[in-house]
């Protein structure tokens, strides 16, 4: 029913979610941002174990517009 994308820049360990329903929509990618702990409750899986588990736990429970060009 849906598809996610997640982008992740190890340069400063940000990153950047989407879950999108699968159907046609004018709506913005904007109106589709969700956090990384969303899509792994949906999936049950961890994309980022290999992280320390501060930056995992920061990184994926929230997103921060201002570090993404859009």
């Amino acid at each position: 029913a849906y598809y996610y994308k997640i982008i992740y820049n190890p340069a400063n360990n940000q990153s950047i979610a989407f879950l999108v329903p699968h159907k046609a929509s004018n709506e913005s990618i904007k109106r589709y941002l969700t956090t990384i702990d969303e899509i792994e409750k949906m999936t049950g899986l961890d994309f980022f174990p290999q992280l320390p588990d501060d930056i995992e736990e920061r990184m994926e429970s929230r997103y921060d517009l201002s570090q993404w060009k859009w």
